[in-house]
């Protein structure tokens, strides 16, 4: 028997193992923090955010495969729907499609051909070949041709609809990513700058100041802000700027992909560009 792991598991492995680092790496954060090693416990937050990232990226590799599945299956229902319009029947469109190449989705058409040559309907052909991939508009395709072959009806017609729909569709999201992208590359160098301005000031100019200054008095009270508090006020802007920086990255893909799942992958994006730019400030 063959053991196959679904993918909604492989998402949970993902999942769990992202929680279990991240509160390893949190509880080493909050112990830095408690000892006053205020750079090394944000580093270890950060790295607590940024565990989440690989379940983003498996979610976000699985938006594109999707993607490229869905334009080469607008290419199958513009092929199929020719050859249907010759006045092919339904079962010899598909075996004339089968000869063509559909790059990812070539798979589900050899399942498919492969099937139809063991003498299966091609009702039932389509519905076991098309159920190995579950994604929405594969679905929908599954549904049409069933229909068509039991109902039967202008079939080509039918067919050219749905390719004209997904296609415009496909159009729209790629302007929709292209508008988001650019957004996004525009998002990412600021959030850089204004982190590397952060380091800079809090790591040179303000610690340079109190020396000269021997310590600012507050408020007339003679509180003295002195390096150690000026670390610990770095420590929590530069955390507010991190949050802010994961935030982004959810609403980067909301707007991007319309997926909460592969906004980890954006959100780790922001957060690996918070750790080089403190590296390279801070020299760690």
């Amino acid at each position: 028997m063959e053991f196959k792991i679904k993918e909604s598991e492989i998402d949970l492995i993902f999942l769990s193992a992202s929680i279990m680092v991240m509160f390893l790496f949190l509880f080493i954060g909050i112990t830095y923090y408690v000892e006053g090693h205020y750079k090394l416990s944000l580093f270890m937050i950060e790295l607590s955010l940024f565990s989440f990232f690989p379940y983003g990226l498996w979610n976000y590799l699985k938006l594109r495969h999707e993607w490229i599945y869905n334009q080469n299956l607008i290419l199958f229902l513009n092929d199929l729907a020719n050859y249907v319009n010759t006045g092919m029947p339904l079962r010899e469109a598909i075996l004339q499609t089968a000869k063509n190449k559909y790059g990812v989705f070539s798979s589900v058409i050899k399942d498919l051909e492969a099937r139809l040559h063991m003498g299966f309907s091609v009702a039932d052909s389509i519905e076991a070949a098309f159920s190995r991939i579950n994604y929405k508009n594969n679905k929908i395709v599954k549904t049409l041709l069933v229909i068509a072959d039991k109902v039967g009806g202008d079939i080509g017609a039918s067919v050219s609809q749905l390719a004209m729909a997904f296609t415009s569709y496909i159009n729209a999201k790629k302007s929709q990513m292209a508008a988001v992208s650019s957004y996004m590359i525009i998002a990412s160098i600021g959030y850089g700058v204004y982190l590397f301005t952060i380091a800079l000031v809090f790591d040179t100019l303000f610690p340079q100041f109190v020396k000269l200054s021997g310590g600012i008095t507050a408020f007339g009270s003679g509180f003295s802000l002195s390096l150690i508090y000026i670390q610990q006020f770095e420590y929590y802007v530069f955390l507010s700027v991190i949050i802010l920086g994961f935030v982004t990255g959810f609403v980067s893909s909301t707007l991007k992909e319309n997926s909460f799942k592969s906004g980890f992958f954006y959100s780790g994006i922001y957060i690996l560009i918070a750790m080089i730019t403190q590296a390279l400030v801070w020299g760690l």
